[in-house]
């Protein structure tokens, strides 16, 4: 992050505040995926890593003291997410096919930092609605617990980087052209709006 002027951290924020609004509908609705990196995609493309991180751990913070005491444990995954999001957007805007790609590329170490939470400090017991999946697997198929949870992580947190990304690239696309050259003027794009 270079300067840190109004216009950046007022972004940072309401991107926060999308992470904490899609995570309590994922909570509220028992989904499958998270919703909880919308925003730190988001932010990552327009600022880079740094600001996604900072945009994920805010909201991640928030919803751990507000609605949802797990998401404080996960900090780590938005870390992941918020840096392979923006390394990835430092390069180009992902389209097409090939956002399966990038998709895959941010959701492989969130999935490994996930695991290793769920599985460690949790045993796969969490909030979230992919919690169910991983007791079906588990108790109903008889899949060892290890297993499930990394399948289970595998699959939904590759879902919520390609929901994310695809987001954060459909906002990108109709973002207003004054906000556009607001983040040009202040020196501060990543070169990918």
């Amino acid at each position: 992050m270079r300067k840190l002027g109004p216009f950046k951290i007022c972004v940072i924020v309401l991107m926060a505040v999308v992470n904490v609004i899609g995570a309590n509908i994922a909570l509220v609705t028992r989904l499958p995926i998270y919703l909880d990196s919308i925003g730190t995609v988001m932010c990552a493309a327009l600022f880079g890593p740094a600001c996604g991180i900072v945009s994920g751990v805010l909201g991640s913070f928030t919803c751990g003291i507000t609605t949802d005491i797990y998401s404080l444990y996960y900090i780590p995954v938005q870390f992941a997410t918020g840096f392979f999001s923006g390394m990835i957007f430092k390069k180009c805007r992902p389209h097409g096919w090939d956002i399966i790609l990038k998709a895959a590329c941010v959701s492989i170490p969130a999935t490994v930092v996930g695991s290793v939470i769920t599985a460690c400090v949790f045993h796969g017991i969490t909030s979230s609605g992919s919690a169910l999946l991983v007791q079906l697997l588990n108790k109903c198929v008889g899949m060892n617990l290890t297993l499930s949870i990394c399948l289970v992580q595998a699959l939904t947190d590759y879902a919520n980087c390609a929901v994310s990304i695809v987001a954060a690239c459909a906002v990108l696309k109709v973002l207003p052209v004054q906000i556009k050259d607001a983040v040009r003027r202040s020196n501060i794009s990543n070169g990918t709006i």
